[in-house]
């Protein structure tokens, strides 16, 4: 009868342990799959964002044309404060809600960075125009503070996994 007794305990021992195995192991899928699926949300958060971003840039830089017709000593002023709390500064910060603090620094210092460059277009452009080079103004290639802005994003998405 003791044997029996050892037996069963021996027995009992190795199914609870198979048990608690395989919790861990269900744990362990678990957070992988649910890792999956925040990564996956978040990835299409950030291209949605980053897509609403441009087009609101791009529509904001398009507004900022008006100021150009102030003193040229104030445009480059009144150019960046025109962007203060518009749709595209909104973006921004969330798009930088979403990712790390270091990416986040990186995304709005392009930010800035194409901020300054569309200042430095329409100051230039008031330039042009007023020496009759309308021309000058005409044709802009693309803007690589962009280009590099959607590579930052490339690059964070490429690390979600």
């Amino acid at each position: 009868m003791d044997n029996n007794n050892n037996v069963t305990i021996v027995v009992a021992i190795i199914a609870a342990t198979g048990v608690i195995i395989s919790v861990f192991v269900n744990l362990y899928i678990n957070h992988i799959n649910r890792s999956k699926s925040q990564n996956e949300w978040k990835r299409e958060k950030l291209l949605t964002l980053v897509s609403e971003f441009i087009d609101a840039f791009n529509e904001e830089k398009k507004e900022q044309h008006a100021h150009d017709a102030y003193h040229p000593d104030y445009i480059r002023e009144m150019v960046l404060s025109g962007f203060s709390g518009e749709e595209s500064e909104k973006l921004i910060y969330r798009i930088c809600m979403l990712i790390e603090s270091n990416d986040a620094d990186t995304i709005i210092e392009l930010y800035n960075k194409m901020k300054k460059k569309v200042a430095t277009d329409i100051e230039s452009d008031w330039y042009s125009s007023a020496r009759g080079n309308l021309e000058e103004t005409l044709f802009k290639p693309d803007d690589k503070e962009i280009i590099q802005l959607i590579k930052h994003i490339s690059r964070i998405l490429k690390c979600m996994k």
